[in-house]
């Protein structure tokens, strides 16, 4: 459709915090993926937006792990209700940064991110459901040794 460019964002929705937005914005969308003949989408985006990071900019839906995991998993929800599989990224968490991947590799020191609820989000994602998880552009020094 010509107007599916006029669809909120994410961070509209969460800023929003509107359930019945959430419910039309993902119905729209998985049923144009759809009838499309597209089976996966790469989304959800399970980002804790906490650094205001350009990375994860407007594609997140929230700022903390409630929002996040409420939103996310009804949007792993309709995925399966339309048939589209849903790949969650970017584990594990964009969040922590503050550089756009796309044009530079960002790198994270915080060597207790297994325990943090960045990580977390990704983890309950697959165990509620979630078809895939995409990785991160990034590198985690206690991790990525070279």
């Amino acid at each position: 459709p010509d107007d599916f460019h006029l669809l909120p964002s994410a961070l509209r929705i969460a800023d929003l915090n509107d359930e019945k937005l959430l419910d039309e914005w993902n119905d729209v969308t998985y049923y144009i993926l759809s009838k499309s003949g597209i089976n996966l989408n790469t989304s959800p985006n399970l980002d804790i937006n906490k650094q205001n990071s350009d990375i994860v900019g407007n594609r997140a839906f929230g700022k903390n792990l409630e929002e996040i995991k409420t939103r996310g998993f009804k949007t792993i929800d309709y995925g399966k209700k339309y048939h589209v599989l849903s790949v969650c990224k970017h584990f594990p968490g964009h969040g922590l940064t503050k550089s756009n991947s796309h044009f530079i590799l960002p790198m994270i020191f915080d060597k207790k991110i297994k325990q943090g609820e960045d990580y977390q989000v990704f983890n309950e994602a697959m165990k509620y459901g979630a078809d895939a998880i995409l990785l991160s552009h990034l590198i985690i020094r206690e991790y990525d040794k070279f």
